[in-house]
């Protein structure tokens, strides 16, 4: 019987640590409706393969109870920090920092990753499992999550069953976001100051590297705040443009945004024969600005790019 008990051990190792078979014909060799389901599979298969990092993520969590944690007042307790309140209830204030090195991300993304599987299984199940058969791409999963992970529980349960239901794969990302929250607002139509709410309250400045020693730097802002300061950007570089500045108007813009933030009221000389020269003339502009109530949540300005999303 011992010896039976270590082939077993032996087989269980082998089954959790030997590499998945994927024996692949060259792609030259493929049809074009091959190399089109093929690609059909690799998108599902990513899909699957989130669901397996979320319940991963999910018992890895379950193993770090906050019960670990040395009580207050003892060495090594936790006597304050930045984090938000709620930020992982339950689990273990080191569980952030370690996930963060499995990972190989910052702390903050780890958070991000730790709450989008709670949230998938617990608040959208039926999206959760059509991730898991690979009927939703990640992308959309991350949609649903970043636009009710802060609503009502019980809501969000009404809707995932109701989105669900209307082939969400079918969905642009941004359609899918707005049924979402189309759904959300018909059961509850006083949801949308709670969402504002608790997205002012979320609201942060940030900066993402990106190549070639470029960065985006942004800010979280309500929506008609971000489109006014776009508005007040977009007529400086107009005018630097009028004064004899010859390139494209994007690089304007990001220009005279970089200069806005760190040279305010005292921008310095640089490239642009004009933009400097605008900004010391017109240190606020006096045009219209977008005007209503402001939506349920704020927009993402990006600002090195150029771009909004």
């Amino acid at each position: 019987m011992a010896g039976s008990y270590v082939v077993e051990g032996m087989l269980v190792d082998w089954v959790r640590t030997r590499p998945t078979p994927e024996p692949r014909l060259p792609v030259s060799w493929l049809s074009a409706e091959e190399k089109a389901a093929e690609l059909q599979r690799l998108q599902a298969n990513r899909a699957r393969d989130a669901a397996r990092e979320a319940e991963l993520i999910l018992a890895l969590a379950a193993d770090r109870p906050v019960q670990l944690d040395p009580p207050p007042g003892t060495p090594g307790a936790r006597r304050g920090s930045w984090r938000p309140d709620g930020e992982l209830p339950g689990v273990s204030d080191a569980f952030p920092a370690e996930l963060s090195m499995l990972l190989d991300c910052g702390r903050g993304t780890a958070v991000c990753r730790a709450r989008r599987p709670w949230v998938w299984s617990a608040l959208l199940p039926r999206t959760f499992a059509a991730l898991e058969r690979g009927e939703i791409d990640e992308r959309r999963a991350q949609e649903l999550f970043d636009a009710l992970q802060a609503a009502d529980p019980e809501l969000v349960l009404l809707v995932d069953a109701a989105i669900t239901r209307e082939v969400p794969g079918l969905l642009t990302v941004a359609a899918l976001r707005r049924r979402a929250l189309e759904l959300l607002l018909e059961l509850d139509p006083e949801s949308t100051d709670a969402n504002r709410a608790q997205a002012v309250k979320d609201a942060d400045v940030f900066v993402q590297p990106r190549t070639d020693g470029v960065a985006t730097l942004g800010a979280d802002l309500p929506a008609d705040e971000a489109a006014e300061a776009h508005d007040m950007i977009d007529q400086l570089a107009v005018l630097a443009k009028a004064g004899g500045d010859t390139r494209p108007i994007r690089q304007i813009r990001t220009e005279i945004f970089s200069l806005l933030l760190r040279r305010p009221g005292a921008p310095e000389r640089s490239a642009s024969p004009s933009a400097p020269d605008v900004l010391a003339e017109n240190p606020s502009t006096d045009g219209a600005t977008p005007s209503g109530p402001r939506p349920a949540t704020p927009a993402r300005t990006l600002g090195s790019s150029g771009r909004s999303s």
